[in-house]
């Protein structure tokens, strides 16, 4: 079956709202993390910017609002 070029136009953008979605996610999580004055190391926000999993997104940005340090945002302690 042959893909029409319609069908590739709607892919591209599809995959582009999804770029334009991570790219949002991760500005207002970086956001956040100013606003509140904790400090990201180059790995970190390397790990920020380059997540492309929006639940992965979601979650650090819910945990930015309250946590004390951006290790406690992408690592935190894990409850026994």
């Amino acid at each position: 079956m042959k893909t029409s070029y319609d069908d590739l136009m709607e892919q591209g953008q599809r995959k582009g709202e999804k770029k334009g979605e991570m790219k949002g996610a991760a500005g207002a999580l970086l956001t956040v993390l100013s606003a509140r004055r904790l400090r990201l190391t180059r790995v970190q926000r390397s790990r920020i910017v380059g997540c492309a999993d929006p639940k992965r997104l979601r979650t650090w940005l819910k945990r930015a609002v309250t946590a004390e340090s951006v290790d406690d945002v992408l690592d935190p302690p894990r409850k026994h």
